[in-house]
């Protein structure tokens, strides 16, 4: 994957990744993060038309502050970032990845510039999301090279 300028704004704030993939391609990325869920205990959430990732107490960017509880989940986990994916006039898909990485500005007032600035993040949450996402994309390579050999 190549770094790429991005342009695009959205309430979580500016994207620090995209790339291109084809419509197949974000399909299986979708499916698969709705099978390896963060209710079953892992580290993905899909929805409609995003990912999003969150991290646990064993599988975590290596500077995240505090500690990791349950809240209302059945597993610790918290929120780092997601990709949302938008159909280009290509017919393909490209994916814009954000972080929002709320745990690290909970000591500030919500809407404080302090709050605002470490909820983007740093190198090592933008590295875990990156490196989440290849694991995800090389399990749906995988589960489709499996469906390919026994068929």
């Amino acid at each position: 994957m190549r770094k790429k300028n991005c342009r695009r704004f959205s309430p979580l704030g500016r994207c620090f990744h995209e790339v291109t993939v084809s419509p197949a391609e974000w399909k299986g990325l979708l499916d698969r993060s709705y099978e390896l869920d963060l209710d079953k205990g892992a580290y993905y959430d899909g929805r409609l038309a995003a990912i999003q990732f969150w991290c646990g107490p064993d599988n975590k960017p290596l500077d995240w502050p505090g500690t990791i509880t349950k809240g209302c989940l059945k597993y610790p986990r918290d929120y780092v970032g997601m990709v949302a994916g938008d159909r280009t006039k290509f017919g393909k898909y490209k994916l814009h990845f954000r972080i929002q990485a709320d745990a690290r500005g909970e000591k500030f007032p919500r809407g404080s510039k302090q709050r605002k600035k470490l909820e983007q993040g740093t190198s090592q949450d933008r590295q875990w999301v990156l490196r989440q996402f290849r694991i995800l994309r090389q399990h749906v390579r995988l589960m489709r090279r499996n469906q390919v050999a026994f068929t």
